[in-house]
């Protein structure tokens, strides 16, 4: 599945926190504080790349897979973008 611009918009929107709190909605970035909030929350959406994807597995959660890292400068915060990254 690829990412779309009303995907990425949205995704992108998320970064305010008005937005955030309209949605009742947070996102988490990263292999550890994903899986660390997996167990307790219930993820509306997850975008990894394929090799991530390739190395562990997910279960019962809407899932982008995308080609690289390229694709999740479009969307992550942060100043290197991980290849995970989750709204719940």
């Amino acid at each position: 599945m690829v990412l779309s611009k009303n995907k990425i918009k949205y995704l992108n929107s998320l970064s305010l926190k008005k937005n955030r709190d309209k949605e009742g909605v947070f996102i988490a970035e990263g292999h550890k504080l994903v899986f660390d909030l997996l167990p307790y929350f219930k993820a509306k959406l997850v975008v990894a790349t394929s090799e991530w994807l390739g190395k562990n597995s997910l279960i019962s959660e809407e899932v982008i897979e995308i080609e690289d890292l390229s694709e999740m400068k479009k969307i992550t915060q942060l100043s290197t973008p991980s290849p995970i990254f989750a709204v719940f």
